[in-house]
Formats: structure tokens, C-alpha cells, sequence
């Protein structure tokens, strides 16, 4: 049976998924992100990046319910001033220690795995390092399995890590896969090649495209599969409805 997922897209490696009663947020750094009061709202985070992440992601506390899953790295990262909706205040960097201790913030590293239940649903997590710099998520919900590596450096990757991915990839065979389309050259166009591939996604979200979001329409004309449904897009919050088998 299909189910809907929606999607937008924010900016750059930035996309949030609507999903049931979950709603996810991957790498918000800037942009106008609407969040659904009624929703278990769950924020993932890649690297300890100005493009991949702002402390604003905590000035949520009216929301019903919120968890975060972020890389270790950015425990030090400065306040940005950026843009998102529902409450402005502001978050003292002071304040950042109590809440990365707090249950619903989880820190993770390379090769950790998380599982727990948000509502109705049971979630999976399983992290990745790839690049040495950036996560990548294996990410199941129910039924629903999602790649994300939005954020992965196809010029940095360690070759050992990554033919470990692509064993699990194999054997998990994702619905909806998130992958960098700039810079590519050749070597990187190779692993992204394979990546998708071998995981046997559905469905193609292009990442990476901050201020050139048309390479994606040049991408999905270029990129030779078939069986993939590689998804262009032409502006901010853009919204998507896709369906899932």
C-alpha cells in the first residue's frame, strides 16, 4: 500500500518531510521553516557548519513535541541569526550545555544507532561518517526507510566506510534517498552513481544546491535511471507530494 509523504525544500542541503504525525527536519540553518504545532517534530543535524545548522532549531518550546538528533561536532558552534517561524526568542549560548543534556537532545557519532518511539511511531537511526566531516542517516519509521546524506563531501569519502554503507544500503532498500548533485566530477559522480544504485531508492532528493537550485532540473535531465524518480527544484519552499510503495 502507498503512503504520502510531503515534502519541502528550504534551502541548500535543508528539506523538511511530513510524514503522519512526524515531521522532519534535516540541516536547518536559514530559511523560512513553517512547523506544524501538532506534529512530533524531529530535527536531525549533520556537521558543525554555518550552512547545516543554527541554534534557533531550540527556540521551539511551545511546540507539542521535539527531538533532536545532531552530530557531536556542533557543540561549539556560534549563534547564527536566521530566519524561522513560531517563537522568536533568542538562546543564550549559555544555555546550550543544559540542553544538549537534556533527554530529547541526542548527540551522536559515526556507527551510532538510535532507537526509540515518537507517538505512534517506532524509530530507527543508524549514523554514518563517510567524508570524517559530515553524518549521513539511515532512518527508519515503521516502514518508511530514508537515506539522508545531504551533507556528504563526494571528494572526502574513505573508500573503507563506504563500501560498509553500501552493504546496508543493499540489504535495507530505501524509499527516499537525499544526495549532494554539486560539485561532481568524475570520481564524485561515481559514488553518487553507485550510492543510488545500489540502495535502490524510490524517489531522489538533490542536495547541495543553495543558489543554483536549477542544476537540479539539469540533473534529472542528464542522469541516466529509469527506475529512479529524481525530483528538480525550481524554487524556495517548494512543496512536494510523493508517494511511497
Amino acid at each position: 500500500m502507498s503512503e504520502k509523504v510531503y515534502a519541502n525544500y528550504i534551502y541548500d542541503s535543508c528539506y523538511s518531510l511530513e510524514y503522519g504525525e512526524m515531521f522532519l527536519v534535516f540541516d536547518y540553518a536559514r530559511g523560512i521553516l513553517d512547523i506544524p504545532e501538532t506534529k512530533h517534530s524531529l530535527f536531525f543535524v549533520t556537521k558543525n557548519d554555518e550552512n547545516s545548522y543554527t541554534t534557533e532549531i531550540f527556540n521551539l518550546a511551545k511546540l507539542k513535541s521535539i527531538n533532536y538528533i545532531l552530530s557531536e561536532s556542533v557543540r561549539d558552534l556560534k549563534y547564527q541569526d536566521n530566519i524561522i517561524y513560531l517563537n522568536k526568542d533568542e538562546l543564550g549560548m549559555k544555555n546550550l550545555k543544559d540542553l544538549y543534556n537534556k533527554e530529547n537532545v541526542k548527540l551522536v557519532k559515526d556507527h551510532d544507532f538510535l532507537s526509540f518511539k515518537l507517538g505512534d511511531k517506532n524509530i530507527r537511526v543508524k549514523c554514518f561518517s563517510l567524508d570524517k566531516s559530515s553524518l549521513a542517516y539511515l532512518i527508519r519509521i515503521d516502514s518508511l526507510v530514508i537515506f539522508y546524506g545531504g551533507n556528504i563531501n563526494l571528494n572526502e569519502i574513505d573508500d573503507s566506510s563506504y563500501l560498509d554503507l553500501l552493504d546496508i544500503l543493499e540489504e535495507e532498500k530505501i524509499d527516499i534517498i537525499f544526495l549532494p548533485i554539486y560539485p561532481l566530477d568524475e570520481k564524485s559522480f561515481a559514488y553518487l552513481d553507485t550510492l543510488v544504485k545500489v540502495s535502490e531508492s524510490q524517489i531522489f532528493f538533490p542536495t547541495k544546491i543553495g543558489g543554483r537550485e536549477p542544476i537540479s532540473k539539469e540533473f534529472k535531465e542528464k542522469y541516466n535511471n529509469k527506475n529512479l524518480d529524481i525530483r528538480k527544484i525550481s524554487k524556495l519552499n517548494e512543496e512536494i507530494e510523493i508517494e511511497v510503495d
